[in-house]
């Protein structure tokens, strides 16, 4: 992630367990188990978020009104815990449409439902938001339904032992260094990155 601003939660609560990266496949979840401190800081965000959650993202809100990044994302570990989490998000991207240095927000899920659950709503909040880039998350042997790919670019995952057939040859390469590409961050419907496994 280098210098992006970002939020994570532990994967281990806030994803679907029979998704085919939760067992023996998880970046995140290599990081959770191995580093502590990583560990303890998720666990907090996952407690404030659920037992305080209008606090929780006021504190976020605040960070990004004071510090004003250029990019953030949300959850390189974890994923949208339910639909007001993910109503939450666009909200905080529609208060900042209009700001003069608005930060640009990025979220991965492979959450497919809850999303067009509440992107199919026609309520202006749910709209598209030009400093909101949402990103369907692909995986070898996840089925993404046609919904999503209709609406949202796609990040595959590229795994050598698991290969996916579904990746488009102009896929673009991740580079690894979200603050020096930024690509993610301004992907277009029908575009798609692709990432190795890590």
């Amino acid at each position: 992630m280098g210098k992006v601003a970002h939020v994570n939660l532990p994967p281990c609560r806030t994803c679907n367990r029979e998704l085919p990266c939760y067992e023996g496949g998880c970046y995140s979840q290599k990081a959770y188990r191995m580093y502590p401190g990583t560990r303890e800081a998720w666990d907090n965000n996952w407690l404030m978020q659920h037992k305080f959650r209008d606090e929780y993202f006021l504190q976020i809100g605040a960070y990004i009104n004071a510090k004003r990044p250029d990019l953030f994302r949300w959850h390189s570990a974890g994923d949208v815990p339910d639909g007001d989490y993910m109503r939450r998000i666009y909200e905080m991207a529609y208060l900042r449409d209009w700001s003069e240095s608005s930060t640009k927000f990025l979220l991965f899920t492979k959450k497919y439902e809850l999303l067009m659950n509440y992107v199919d709503r026609r309520k202006p909040v749910f709209r598209d938001h030009a400093n909101l880039k949402v990103v369907v998350s692909a995986w070898p042997g996840l089925v993404l339904p046609k919904k999503t790919t209709d609406r949202f670019p796609v990040a595959y995952m590229r795994d050598p032992v698991l290969p996916d057939i579904r990746i488009p040859e102009d896929a673009r390469p991740c580079s690894g260094r979200c603050d020096e590409c930024g690509l993610c961050w301004e992907l277009k419907t029908g575009e798609s990155m692709v990432f190795d496994k890590h």
